[in-house]
């Protein structure tokens, strides 16, 4: 029981650093639009790593119960991760291919 509390609370502090940086990031995106969320992006990158990481150690321990709070929270913090870095991955191919249409349309 005691492990299960600390792994709790060393998931719960590593979801706040990066959560904490992801925000900074965010807020600095207000000022820098692309180096803000090129840097939240990347911060969601390392964590959705973390996360799965996490897992993958869990299933190989064979200790991965979906009942444990830990095991929840770490699922839900790495799908947030992973959905965020999906759609920040997205906009960055959009608006690199918009800006090659407008550099080519500029060309003619």
């Amino acid at each position: 029981m005691a492990a299960r509390v600390h792994d709790t609370a060393v998931i719960a502090r590593s979801a706040f650093f990066f959560g904490g940086a992801v925000l900074i990031c965010g807020c600095f995106a207000l000022k820098n639009r692309v180096h803000g969320l090129a840097g939240a992006a990347f911060l969601s990158f390392l964590y959705t790593l973390t996360g799965a990481g996490a897992v993958i150690g869990q299933l190989r321990e064979g200790d991965f119960h979906l009942a444990a709070a830990s095991t929840r929270y770490l699922l839900a913090l790495f799908a947030v991760s992973l959905v965020y870095l999906l759609i920040a991955v997205r906009a960055f191919r959009k608006a690199r291919h918009e800006r090659l249409l407008r550099e080519l349309h500029a060309e003619d």
